[in-house]
């Protein structure tokens, strides 16, 4: 996954989302997510969350994420 941005998946995003709550006990916030994601890749900041907000709306349509008290809920734990 290194490198460039867009070869971020769902499942890589469904991991970073688990990984986060089982290291904090909660579920990530946006920005928390991307500071998580940012430095497996090399793309800028801006472009990241770019690519993270399409997965999440995609992810989010299709019940697998949702958002709740403005954090991102993982529905289906890896």
């Amino acid at each position: 996954m290194s490198g460039d941005f867009s070869s971020i998946s769902e499942e890589d995003l469904k991991f970073f989302i688990d990984q986060f709550h089982n290291q904090t006990g909660k579920f990530p916030k946006f920005d928390e997510l991307i500071e998580l994601i940012q430095y497996t890749t090399s793309s800028s900041v801006e472009d990241l969350k770019h690519r993270i907000s399409e997965l999440i709306g995609h992810m989010v349509d299709k019940g697998t994420i949702s958002w709740e008290k403005k954090r991102l809920r993982l529905h289906s734990m890896i």
